[in-house]
């Protein structure tokens, strides 16, 4: 905490560890910020050089209060919310964008998906745990419970990425202490999968998932099921078309 008044590094009044005349709370550092906000110190250091975060530089580093990250958060959840409202707008005095069927509904998944998982990041930030690992917890703890081995070569399967992929997150996630291998069942050659104590917790704390209940909540029952299904064909059909692909590529 910051007990004097002066100047910032970059030229800011400070009073008694407040930004001049703010009134708005105790600074945080920019690791902070990222932790409450989900957003990476290195974005918001770029924003609050470009001004759009209110912040100063105190012994080198860039601080700001949770006041300010509020409104900073503030205003850029209004641009997306303006920005998502666009798309199915017309701007007064512009030409409508003109797509194809097709285009659009790929455009519209894309911006569902993206939105979507942007909610739930967000909500992931302030438990600690991302998106990413999340699903693995959740993907090792489904399988587990129907009786079924939890491999690599399983959670490749069910995340359909690829098998590099998979394996580098799993190291990863062994290394900070989330999960371990241990030997396979009876006949079965493939390291399995358990969650650690850490691991344990980490799901705990990621199981809350009040983002996708008011997400979905947009649906009724019967449109719920009826994306199932519609989601299903959409999936089965780009694997085909990928098996395709491939099969040319050998050829």
């Amino acid at each position: 905490m910051v007990r004097e008044a002066g100047i910032t590094d970059n030229g800011q009044r400070y009073i008694s560890g407040r930004l001049a005349d703010d009134g708005v709370g105790e600074y945080i550092d920019l690791r902070t910020a990222s932790k409450l906000s989900g957003i990476a110190p290195v974005t918001l250091r770029a924003q609050a050089v470009k001004g759009r975060l209110r912040a100063v530089r105190l012994g080198g580093r860039w601080v700001t209060t949770r006041g300010h990250l509020q409104q900073y958060l503030d205003k850029r959840a209004r641009h997306v919310r303006m920005e998502a409202k666009g798309q199915d707008a017309v701007a007064p005095g512009r030409p409508p964008v003109k797509l194809d069927d097709d285009l659009e509904i790929w455009i519209l998944l894309h911006q569902v998906w993206q939105t979507m998982q942007k909610a739930r990041e967000k909500e992931l930030a302030r438990c600690g745990v991302s998106l990413k690992r999340s699903n693995i917890l959740f993907l090792i703890t489904a399988i587990a419970s129907a009786g079924r081995p939890v491999t690599a070569g399983e959670i490749t399967r069910w995340t359909l990425l690829e098998k590099h992929t998979v394996f580098e997150r799993l190291k990863r996630m062994e290394k900070d202490g989330l999960l371990r291998r241990v030997s396979g069942r009876a006949g079965e050659r493939a390291k399995e999968l358990v969650l650690t104590e850490a691991g344990e917790q980490a799901l705990e704390r990621s199981a809350k998932r009040d983002s996708v209940s008011k997400m979905l909540s947009a649906l009724s029952p019967h449109e719920r099921q009826e994306l199932k299904v519609i989601c299903r064909k959409l999936r089965d059909a780009a694997v085909d078309i990928i098996d395709d692909y491939t099969k040319r590529v050998l050829l």
